[in-house]
């Protein structure tokens, strides 16, 4: 049996939508578009909510236990696998979409003045 490597598409996230959402709608539009679902769904929003270390050690634990020979069924490990990578996958492209976005977007900085006329208090990024 092959090991079933997950493939991860594009979610088609707009700036517009970026902007609204940040990378957390971005990573939630990967995962409608892609149905990620089940353990692999649960660790992608772990890595998305800040415990991407928690994704991680559930992999490491069970690649260890299956090469110190537990009783663990080859399907079981490549299954924590496939979810595991799965997550990392989602959040890999949710950069790349976000990347590509922010090169295309780029906007521009300007002074921005408060307190009084004339007086620069900070630079602001516009977009069109």
């Amino acid at each position: 049996m092959a090991y079933p490597t997950p493939t991860i598409t594009s979610s088609s996230t707009t700036f517009a939508e970026l902007q609204a959402g940040g990378l957390s709608a971005v990573v939630e539009r990967l995962i409608a578009s892609n149905s990620v679902t089940g353990a692999a769904l649960i660790a992608t929003r772990a890595a998305k909510t800040g415990n991407l270390q928690s994704t991680y050690n559930a992999a490491a634990t069970s690649l260890d236990r299956w090469l110190r020979g537990d009783p663990m069924a080859t399907n079981a490990i490549e299954t924590a696998l496939v979810n595991a990578q799965t997550a990392f996958m989602v959040i890999a492209e949710a950069f790349t979409e976000i990347g590509a976005l922010v090169d295309a977007n780029a906007g521009s900085l300007h002074p921005s003045t408060s307190g009084g006329v004339g007086t620069v208090s900070s630079t602001v990024r516009t977009w069109p």
